[in-house]
């Protein structure tokens, strides 16, 4: 995979110029619509983070989630590759980054939250949570203090900054190993709590893992019912079909080169998942 990924890097500005060139022989130019998805992150990070931001935005137009939900409906023009964040899980360093990187930048982003997660009180073992239903393979004090939950505070926080608050299940389980009032209890009834305690109707939900094996037929179909837009852990553009119930997203990291970020952009490893999204196409058909 570091070789995969090396490779890819200087393939970026080859599939940049092939892209630009097909758009401008285009009648009608067609631009991209990627989602970024990011999980925790160190101070250390931010840094990197915030230079990749930079980076992006000289190239990509990075929009707010209602801008984005209205160009999925096609109710705005899409004039230039466009963009938006997303933060899965709900730790308390996506408010700090929230504060330190995204405000300056002028950036609004969508939070997928683990109900129970954001729940806890500060009595209870975030540690223990984090470890047995996120992280999967950390010692409960292994897991560091960034990964610490945000609070319903913490969220209504970034709600009156203008973010957007999602779900993401009730306990972060993995959906194709559950079903019936199971699957049911994890997905709508999960973001129902949460949107109960924030007072906000919540839209958009996104799948724990992300990954084709932790996506069955029967999750979509509970999640197509509860959400306007549903989203994936797998890469791709948006643009092509436009589904708001199958939505691609990149997983990306601070500690990622620019030039592999770029070319993941550009589509460079939208080939891994091709039949991957048609399977799971079908299930919204």
């Amino acid at each position: 995979m570091p070789l995969f990924r090396e490779i890819l890097g200087w393939s970026y500005f080859p599939l940049r110029f092939k892209n630009q060139i097909a758009r401008n022989m285009r009648r009608e130019p067609r631009f991209q619509l990627r989602v970024l998805s990011y999980h925790d992150m160190s101070q250390a990070d931010e840094v990197l983070f915030e230079r990749q931001l930079r980076w992006i935005m000289r190239s990509w137009d990075i929009v707010t989630p209602e801008e984005f939900a209205a160009m999925i409906d096609g109710d705005i023009p899409i004039g230039r590759d466009t963009l938006i964040l997303t933060f899965d899980d709900g730790t308390v360093s996506n408010l700090r980054v929230a504060e330190r990187v995204l405000k300056p930048l002028g950036i609004q982003a969508l939070y997928f939250i683990v109900t129970q997660y954001a729940l806890l009180s500060e009595e209870d073992d975030w540690q223990e949570f984090a470890s047995r239903r996120i992280m999967l393979n950390q010692e409960p004090k292994a897991v560091p203090e960034e990964f610490r939950n945000m609070t319903i505070t913490d969220l209504q926080t970034l709600l009156s900054e203008g973010h957007t608050i999602g779900a993401h299940t009730a306990t972060h389980a993995r959906l194709s190993e559950l079903e019936g009032e199971s699957l049911y209890e994890e997905i709508a009834l999960g973001a129902d709590l949460l949107q109960d305690r924030l007072g906000t109707h919540i839209r958009h939900f996104a799948y724990p893992f992300g990954n084709f094996e932790s996506i069955s037929a029967k999750a979509c179909d509970v999640a197509r019912q509860r959400f306007d837009y549903v989203y994936t852990g797998m890469r791709g553009d948006n643009m092509p079909d436009r589904t708001s119930w199958h939505l691609r997203r990149e997983s990306n990291h601070p500690h990622d080169s620019l030039w592999y970020t770029g070319a993941c952009l550009e589509g460079g490893a939208d080939f891994l998942y091709s039949n991957k999204h048609r399977i799971c196409g079908e299930w919204v058909d």
